[in-house]
Parts: structure tokens; C-alpha cells; sequence
């Protein structure tokens, strides 16, 4: 409730600055227009002999255009609001994952097969990944697990979007699924760079994220961090030799078990 409470408070004003960035942009791009033209004109003026007031009166006016740095302004107010507007999509982004966080609690717990889930979950992001990696699934014959459908997708969507968006050019995201005893496993292995090894230790915390300012919330892991206890589970992050970042879960067979005991 605190989420979806502090999300909703976030996204009104949130609005409301995007919506005026949106409008200065285009009177911005309407200003650059008339300087645009005012521009020619002058220069056309200038060639065709003006009257010498006429002539002093365009130089006064391109002197306070340079003086001021007006040219300069219009160009670098447009560059100034492209970033303004990035930073509220990235804080929209942001109020989504905290909603999505608030409402993954309302998910019912059922009988499901893990492999099955993956299988939805790459669907889900098939039309993300698809130009970029290949899938390979190495799946183990799994019993059915007591979970949410709901909140496993979304963990799984979470690591496979960051998996695709690691690779600086093509490759392979692989997903390997086993079984002991108390535990069902998958492993999600990709071609990329891996973990730097001091990021290992925050990956999982809050608003941390090794992407871009502008390309990621930082909550995707923490968000599937929590998922994953909320399954009386555990998720893990390693680099692979020879290849890149590896993330490994482990959720617990008897579900209703761990939750009555309360142990991971």
C-alpha cells in the first residue's frame, strides 16, 4: 500500500512537468524557426543594399543576438529539455516498478512447472530480445512448485531484459533448469561483459544499476530480489568462466512447507 501510495503521489506532478516540458520543446522549435528565417532575411537585406537605417538597424539586432548568445540559447534550451524529459521517463519507470512491487503481493499462489513459466516469460520479451539473442534452453525434468505465476514472470522478464540489454552486440542468453531434493534451480548464463567484481555485492540493492543513467531504475533486481524471498528462495549473481554474468535461483519444492517454517 506504501508503494502504490508514494507512486501514485510521484506520477501526478511527474505529469505535469513532462507535459510542459513537451510544450516548451515545441515553442522552442518554433523559435528556432523564426531565428531561422530572420537569419535569411537579413542576409538577403544585407546583399540587396538596404538604406543605411535599415542596415544599422539589422546590425544592432544581429549584435544583440550574438551579445546575448541567442543562437546558442535556442540550440541548447532543445538539449536541455531532451534530458529534462529523459529524466521523467526514467522517474515514470520508476513509479511503474513500485507499482508493479504493490501489486505483485495480490498474486495467487497455485501448482505451476517452472520450465512452463520460462517458456511464458521468454514470450513475454520475445519481441525485445529477439534481434539481438538467441535463447537456449537446456531444461531438467522438474516437479510442479507451490508459487505465483505473476511474480515469476515478472523476476524472469527482469533477468532477461538485463541479460539482452549487457551484450553490446549479438548473443546468447542460456537457461538451465535441475532439481534436488528441496529445491527446483535455474540458471541464466549470457554472453555479455559479466559483473564487474566490486557491483557482485549491490546488485540487489535499490536504485544501484551498472547500466546508463538513462537506461535503467535500478529496481529491476531488487524488485526480483524480493520476489524471490517472498518464495522462501534465494537468487544469486556470478560470472561464468569463459562467458559473462550468470544468475542463478533456487526455489523450494514444498513451498507451503518453507512458509509454515519460515526457513529459506
Amino acid at each position: 500500500m506504501l508503494a502504490a501510495g508514494v507512486a501514485h503521489e510521484i506520477n501526478n506532478p511527474i505529469g505535469f512537468i513532462r507535459s510542459n516540458l513537451e510544450t516548451l520543446e515545441k515553442y522552442l522549435e518554433s523559435i528556432q524557426l523564426v531565428l531561422s528565417a530572420y537569419d535569411q532575411l537579413s542576409g538577403q537585406l544585407t546583399r540587396a543594399a538596404a538604406t543605411a537605417e535599415l542596415s544599422d538597424s539589422i546590425e544592432r539586432i544581429n549584435l544583440l543576438i550574438k551579445d546575448r548568445e541567442l543562437d546558442f540559447i535556442a540550440k541548447d534550451a532543445v538539449s536541455c529539455i531532451k534530458e529534462s524529459l529523459s529524466g521523467t521517463k526514467r522517474v515514470e519507470a520508476i513509479v511503474r516498478n513500485m507499482k508493479d512491487f504493490s501489486r505483485t503481493d495480490k498474486d495467487e499462489r497455485i501448482s505451476l512447472n517452472i520450465n512452463q513459466v520460462i517458456d511464458d516469460s521468454i514470450n513475454l520479451v520475445w519481441n525485445e530480445i529477439k534481434y539481438k539473442c538467441t535463447v537456449k534452453k537446456s531444461y531438467g525434468d522438474l516437479p510442479d512448485i507451490y508459487a505465483c505465476a505473476g511474480q515469476l514472470n515478472q523476476v524472469l522478464i527482469n533477468v532477461l531484459m538485463n541479460s539482452m540489454q549487457a551484450m553490446e552486440s549479438s548473443g546468447e542468453i542460456e537457461i538451465r533448469t535441475s532439481a534436488d531434493p528441496g529445491y527446483v534451480h535455474i540458471d541464466i548464463l549470457d554472453d555479455g561483459p559479466g559483473f564487474p567484481g566490486g557491483d557482485l555485492f549491490k546488485l540487489f540493492d535499490p536504485f544501484f544499476t551498472t547500466k546508463g543513467i538513462k537506461e535503467g531504475t535500478g529496481l529491476g533486481l531488487y524488485i526480483s530480489h524480493g520476489l524471490v524471498q517472498k518464495h522462501c528462495g534465494k537468487i544469486l549473481a556470478s560470472n561464468e568462466a569463459g562467458r559473462g554474468a550468470r544468475i542463478t535461483i533456487s526455489l523450494p519444492i514444498d513451498m507451503r512447507a518453507s512458509l509454515r517454517s519460515g526457513s529459506l
